[in-house]
């Protein structure tokens, strides 16, 4: 069989592919070569590359699907054709995080590089450190005291939810304490 190598143009436009074509495309060939595989006979010349690839694709087929199991590799299951499929970014992406990473051709879809961290200035750690003046703080107790009413945070244990959500959004500050003073502050705001 000819034309080992995938038509770049047509895979890259495709939201999602079945998990075995994203590992045969990982592999640099075309999904076309597992038709060959199923053939009972096959030329000589054609013998060792087939094998060597059946290898590589049974290896990278197994570490997929355990992934997959366990929910560390993102994948829907379509019951009529019994078969994963998969984004072909989100493929690589898992791929290259493993301890022994897979390696890709270099047309086969980058996931967007994420974004640095901004660099925090002398002016900002200045200013953090530096107190509010009245007026600033009394705002931002009421903006918090608005956002607690939305919210509608428990009365105990608010601490605990709002540390979960920081971290989940990045941040490593501040502490429970400081978090349950500054509600409890906002909460004994009275209107104006």
């Amino acid at each position: 069989m000819t034309g080992d190598k995938p038509d770049w143009d047509y895979w890259l436009n495709l939201a999602e592919v079945p998990l075995e074509d994203a590992i045969c495309l990982s592999l640099g060939y075309s999904p076309r070569i597992l038709v060959e595989l199923d053939e009972l006979y096959v030329r000589a010349d054609r013998a060792q590359i087939l094998r060597t690839f059946s290898a590589n694709f049974a290896a990278r087929h197994q570490a997929a699907r355990t992934h997959i199991t366990v929910g560390n590799l993102e994948a829907r299951f379509n019951s009529s054709k019994d078969k994963y499929f998969v984004s072909l970014v989100d493929f690589r992406d898992w791929a290259q995080s493993l301890p022994l990473p897979f390696t890709f051709p270099e047309e086969f879809p980058k996931p967007t590089p994420k974004a640095a961290p901004a660099e925090t200035s002398t002016a900002a750690d200045s200013a953090d450190s530096r107190p509010l003046n009245p007026k600033r703080e009394k705002t931002l107790l009421r903006i918090i005291r608005a956002l607690d009413a939305l919210s509608e945070l428990p009365e105990r244990g608010a601490a605990k939810e709002v540390v979960a959500k920081l971290q989940g959004l990045g941040f490593r500050s501040p502490d429970d304490d400081t978090i349950r003073d500054v509600i409890g502050e906002a909460r004994k705001l009275e209107p104006d």
